[in-house]
């Protein structure tokens, strides 16, 4: 397996770098497989400038756990991606892996290649949110 290439790209397919914090966007991993491959997941993590993990997903934490790549077939996977995070600059590694218990335990993997730091973009908010906007609201306030 390699991980050819990791974009962010709007709804039309043209990539950006400079991204608007709340704006819709689409992180496009493309992966190809070398050898056939079963219970493939791919997946990605948003890391600061600093190195710090902000958040990341796979395909397999969003319940694809049959995946199967054939020999030299290519494929774009592609994640809803709405950056809701602070003004600075980001980096965007991904990885594709073999599941080894797909059923049982997702995060039970081999990694078959792994991209760090594919892609850097920088985020430009309107209002400071600290490292994300979590959307946290409070529901209840009560004397106990």
């Amino acid at each position: 397996m390699i991980v050819r290439s990791v974009e962010i790209v709007d709804a039309e397919g043209v990539a950006h770098r400079g991204l608007k914090s709340e704006t819709d966007y689409f992180i496009v991993v493309t992966v190809e497989a070398l050898v056939d491959v079963p219970n493939v997941t791919v997946g990605w993590v948003i890391k600061s400038e600093s190195g710090l993990s902000i958040y990341g997903t796979s395909t397999a934490v969003q319940g694809y756990l049959s995946i199967h790549f054939r020999a030299a077939e290519t494929k774009r996977v592609r994640f809803t991606f709405r950056p809701n995070l602070a003004l600075g600059k980001y980096f965007i590694s991904a990885g594709a892996a073999e599941m080894l218990t797909p059923e049982e335990e997702v995060h039970n993997y081999i990694m078959k290649d792994y991209s760090h730091d594919a892609l850097s973009f920088v985020v430009a908010a309107d209002v400071d949110v600290g490292i994300t906007k979590s959307n946290v609201k409070l529901v209840s306030f009560q004397k106990v």
